[in-house]
């Protein structure tokens, strides 16, 4: 009996309850301290994801950006060409009390026709590109989709 009540003291004392008290804090500290390095290396992950991918939009946006300035060209370019034609002169003989520079033409949708059908249609992808056209007229010229017309032009720089 006295064995007994030592037993159920010890098991039942202040002593007792405090130390399982320590060893459960102790445990939830431990939980906590792991659930929170798992979250904080997800969230890393998730930043490294966010900041390529604003990268990717960035060179995206760039690109957009120069093949904007391209068209804004050749608009301007088959504009003036057409407008020269109308009034029946040659752009270069339009200004003839100023001074003329000469800049080779980007290029016109005539000039591609002239391009030979023959080569494979990366080949002319790249030349129509050489030669300053856009995208959507490359697209329509060789019959590719725009996303096959970048994907070549990037590969190919």
């Amino acid at each position: 009996m006295i064995i007994f009540y030592r037993k159920v003291a010890r098991t039942f004392s202040q002593n007792a309850y405090r130390d399982k008290l320590r060893e459960e804090v102790n445990r939830l500290i431990i939980d906590i301290e792991r659930e929170s390095d798992h979250a904080v290396t997800v969230m890393e992950d998730k930043i490294r994801q966010i900041e390529k991918l604003i990268s990717d939009t960035d060179r995206h946006i760039a690109l957009v950006e120069q093949e904007h300035e391209k068209w804004n060209s050749q608009k301007q370019f088959i504009q003036e060409y057409q407008s020269a034609q109308r009034e029946g002169q040659n752009p270069a003989e339009q200004k003839k009390d100023s001074i003329v520079v000469y800049t080779k033409p980007r290029g016109t949708p005539e000039a591609a026709v002239k391009t030979p059908s023959i080569l494979d249609p990366r080949k002319q992808v790249v030349e129509l590109a050489r030669q300053g056209f856009s995208i959507d007229f490359i697209a329509q010229r060789v019959d590719l989709p725009l996303g096959e017309i970048a994907l070549i032009l990037s590969i190919d720089k």
